[in-house]
């Protein structure tokens, strides 16, 4: 072991090594500071005298499995320039610790490997530690997210407790970032960061939510320059509810003798018809020839489908005028009432033609989040669990298994 050591492996710059001790399974490096490397920590002065001397245990990056420790010897300094009698300044330290800095950051890079209680387990320390290590170096890490390079935004909700406790979430879409994250789905919980957007995403092109009213106003509030695209899927998702709730209604219309063919419909009408099976699709043409409503409602439904498939925002506006005619003409309450919603947002469907973006990628990153909160049995720290939320596109443990 040497001084050299100590500065390239361990980063303890102007520690003077003296010898190694093994200790009940310790590796403790014992080392002192030269008189030359002392300065006074208040005005850096070099005209002093030491007082007594003491002994500081400082815990440093294991080697294996192996817990090391710097035991250094140090002494106060009584400058005679500013006349103050301080302890030296430690610039390997961090904070008011006995941790090192290079220990700490090591702590941190295996955060993004593994969970708080491993990490503890592997460097024998306390699960509390880590976390606190973690949190601060997250903290410091995302006290600024830049946003001048965001272009495509995606804005959606996840359940984090029971109860209908939510969190929000804004993540950029070509590059995967959480970039906000607070508790709530209402226009409040999200225009902060709409307005921080608007004073720093210079390049930002296009923001893509679901139908949710809060979102809505918010971004037509604070971004009405901003193109606001509706995701597809929930799109479809809101033909579904509506092709849902019309079949419980057909369902207590009809007469008893034709309920029979009714039954176990719903996942075949919900379904797209390219992911069934062939008996389930032979299936499906059963019930819609029984049912001539529930056919209607169907074909309307697969006419819209088609709305993606067209070549530009001219030819989606045509088909989407004569579709609406269409179903204004069938005397249908249901499928009135989603036409009228359809053609109320019908330009913020086709924005989709210039900017061809969705929310799927939102929603594979709240199935992360869902495994990020079941790997540590959820979290009781809201600010450290955002924090984790932020770092989440640099974790790779939370896909292992």
């Amino acid at each position: 072991m040497s001084t050299s050591l100590l500065y390239h492996a361990f980063k303890l710059p102007k520690v003077c090594y003296q010898r190694t001790e093994y200790q009940a399974g310790r590796i403790i490096l014992h080392g002192f500071l030269r008189r030359k490397h002392h300065r006074c920590p208040i005005c850096h002065g070099s005209n002093f005298e030491f007082y007594g001397p003491k002994t500081r245990l400082i815990r440093l990056v294991p080697i294996g499995l192996t817990p090391c420790f710097l035991s250094l010897t140090l002494h106060r300094i009584h400058c005679f320039q500013c006349g103050s009698i301080r302890w030296p300044h430690l610039p390997f330290i961090w904070r008011q610790t006995n941790l090192s800095k290079a220990f700490v950051r090591f702590t941190a890079e295996l955060c993004r490997l593994m969970t708080i209680q491993w990490v503890a387990e592997l460097l024998r320390v306390g699960w509390d530690c880590v976390k606190f290590i973690h949190k601060q170096f997250l903290a410091k890490k995302f006290q600024t997210i830049p946003l001048r390079d965001v272009r495509y935004v995606g804005i959606d909700e996840f359940a984090i407790r029971k109860g209908h406790r939510y969190m929000t979430i804004a993540l950029d879409l070509e590059t995967g970032q959480i970039l906000y994250a607070r508790q709530g789905k209402s226009a409040e919980t999200i225009t902060p960061f709409l307005l921080d957007l608007r004073c720093r995403a210079h390049n930002l092109k296009a923001i893509c939510i679901d139908m949710s009213k809060g979102f809505i106003f918010a971004v037509q509030d604070v971004l009405p320059h901003v193109a606001m695209v509706f995701d597809r899927f929930h799109i479809v998702r809101l033909f579904n509810e509506a092709m849902d709730e019309f079949r419980r209604r057909y369902h207590q219309e009809v007469e008893a003798s034709r309920r029979l063919s009714l039954k176990a419909s719903r996942f075949l009408l919900l379904a797209n018809p390219q992911n069934l099976s062939p008996p389930k699709q032979v299936k499906l043409q059963l019930l819609l020839e029984l049912n001539q409503p529930l056919n209607e409602f169907y074909l309307f439904k697969l006419q819209f489908m088609e709305l993606w498939n067209l070549p530009d925002r001219k030819a989606a506006e045509d088909f989407l005028k004569v579709w609406a005619e269409q179903a204004w003409k069938v005397g249908n309450a249901v499928l009135h009432r989603l036409t009228k919603t359809i053609m109320m947002y019908s330009r913020f469907i086709l924005n989709w033609f210039e900017h061809p973006i969705s929310t799927a990628k939102v929603e594979g990153t709240n199935n992360k989040i869902k495994t990020l909160k079941r790997t540590a049995y959820g979290y009781r720290d809201e600010e450290y669990f955002i924090l984790r939320l932020l770092g989440l596109h640099l974790t790779t443990y939370s896909l292992s298994g």
